[in-house]
């Protein structure tokens, strides 16, 4: 039909483009978060938005049980950053619940961290990190405010 319908043809080469453009959501995801926010920034942001704001304060977080983005590898921020994404489109798409039991009450204000399951092999607790509310907050607004920041230049 769109070899014979100029408008039908321009609907469907757009139709095709916006197809196109949902693949690798996953990855544009995190290449966007890498780009307007940084892993290296993320500290700064959540020290900028929370109550900790000395490195006192960073100790004690610590020492509680707490984790700082820094704590982690660029790998296994982008791992986590993967499992959000995924967590959100199970959400969206097929109802599931998100797997945080309280995303904004634990040991850590910014990873919620579980223990998953013992490992009889390694003979170790294997635990399951999730990026909790505050610090997708955190991401989310800079890498937006980044993102506008941009667009003006």
């Amino acid at each position: 039909m769109s070899k014979e319908n100029a408008e039908f043809a321009e609907l469907f080469t757009e139709f095709k483009a916006a197809r196109g453009s949902n693949a690798y959501l996953i990855e544009r995801y995190v290449e966007f978060i890498k780009r307007y926010a940084p892993y290296l920034e993320w500290d700064e942001y959540l020290i900028k938005n929370s109550a900790i704001q000395r490195e006192q304060d960073k100790e004690s977080e610590r020492f509680f049980g707490g984790n700082f983005p820094s704590d982690f590898s660029e790998k296994k921020l982008e791992e986590l950053l993967r499992k959000t994404y995924k967590h959100r489109s199970e959400y969206v798409h097929q109802g599931k619940q998100p797997p945080h039991t309280d995303p904004q009450s634990s040991f850590s204000n910014f990873f919620e961290i579980e223990t998953s399951f013992y490992d009889f092999e390694t003979k170790e607790f294997i635990d399951d990190v999730i990026l909790n509310y505050n610090i997708l907050l955190a991401v989310t607004k800079n890498s937006i405010i980044n993102w506008l920041v941009s667009k003006r230049e």
